[in-house]
Protein backbone atom coordinates (compact mmCIF):
# COMPACT_ATOMS: atom_id res chain seq x y z
CA UNK A 1 0.00 0.00 0.00
CA UNK A 2 1.28 3.71 -1.02
CA UNK A 3 1.71 5.95 1.84
CA UNK A 4 -1.77 7.45 2.13
CA UNK A 5 -3.43 7.57 5.04
CA UNK A 6 -7.05 6.73 5.22
CA UNK A 7 -9.92 7.30 7.70
CA UNK A 8 -13.76 6.92 8.23
CA UNK A 9 -16.09 8.26 11.37
CA UNK A 10 -18.04 5.45 12.38
CA UNK A 11 -20.44 4.63 15.44
CA UNK A 12 -20.23 0.96 17.22
CA UNK A 13 -22.53 0.82 19.97
CA UNK A 14 -23.63 4.28 20.74
CA UNK A 15 -19.71 5.51 20.38
CA UNK A 16 -18.41 6.97 18.12
CA UNK A 17 -14.89 6.25 16.22
CA UNK A 18 -12.67 8.08 13.80
CA UNK A 19 -10.25 5.21 12.45
CA UNK A 20 -7.20 6.34 10.64
CA UNK A 21 -5.44 3.62 8.99
CA UNK A 22 -1.77 4.91 8.22
CA UNK A 23 0.27 1.26 6.96
CA UNK A 24 -0.87 -2.45 5.98
CA UNK A 25 1.62 -4.98 6.57
CA UNK A 26 1.09 -8.95 6.72
CA UNK A 27 -2.32 -9.00 5.70
CA UNK A 28 -3.42 -6.12 8.97
CA UNK A 29 -3.80 -2.55 9.58
CA UNK A 30 -1.90 -0.28 11.57
CA UNK A 31 -2.91 3.01 12.19
CA UNK A 32 -4.82 5.11 15.19
CA UNK A 33 -8.22 5.36 16.49
CA UNK A 34 -10.16 8.27 18.19
CA UNK A 35 -12.59 7.77 20.50
CA UNK A 36 -14.83 10.70 20.02
CA UNK A 37 -17.54 10.50 23.41
CA UNK A 38 -13.98 9.61 25.26
CA UNK A 39 -11.64 12.45 23.57
CA UNK A 40 -8.71 9.58 23.68
CA UNK A 41 -6.66 8.63 20.83
CA UNK A 42 -4.94 5.40 20.35
CA UNK A 43 -2.28 3.85 18.30
CA UNK A 44 -3.33 -0.37 16.81
CA UNK A 45 -1.24 -2.71 15.43
CA UNK A 46 -3.75 -5.02 13.87
CA UNK A 47 -7.60 -4.95 13.06
CA UNK A 48 -8.08 -7.34 15.89
CA UNK A 49 -6.62 -4.77 18.39
CA UNK A 50 -9.28 -1.87 16.45
CA UNK A 51 -11.84 -3.99 17.35
CA UNK A 52 -10.76 -5.18 21.07
CA UNK A 53 -10.08 -1.01 21.59
CA UNK A 54 -13.56 -0.52 20.40
CA UNK A 55 -14.86 -3.26 22.46
CA UNK A 56 -13.35 -1.61 25.82
CA UNK A 57 -15.07 1.38 25.56
CA UNK A 58 -18.43 -0.52 26.34
CA UNK A 59 -16.86 -1.68 29.67
CA UNK A 60 -16.10 2.15 30.12
CA UNK A 61 -12.92 0.96 30.57
CA UNK A 62 -10.33 4.35 30.15
CA UNK A 63 -7.38 2.29 31.55
CA UNK A 64 -7.07 0.40 28.44
CA UNK A 65 -7.33 3.73 26.61
CA UNK A 66 -4.58 5.35 29.44
CA UNK A 67 -2.08 2.47 29.00
CA UNK A 68 0.91 4.60 28.02
CA UNK A 69 3.46 2.06 27.00
CA UNK A 70 0.54 1.71 23.54
CA UNK A 71 1.31 5.28 23.44
CA UNK A 72 -1.84 7.02 24.58
CA UNK A 73 -2.70 10.89 23.38
CA UNK A 74 -5.22 12.82 24.38
CA UNK A 75 -7.58 14.38 21.86
CA UNK A 76 -8.05 18.27 23.26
Amino acid sequence: MKDEIRSRKSEYNGQTFIVEIKRQEYGSWQGAVTWVQGQKKQSFRSALELIKLMDSTMEVSETQWEDEERGIEDTE
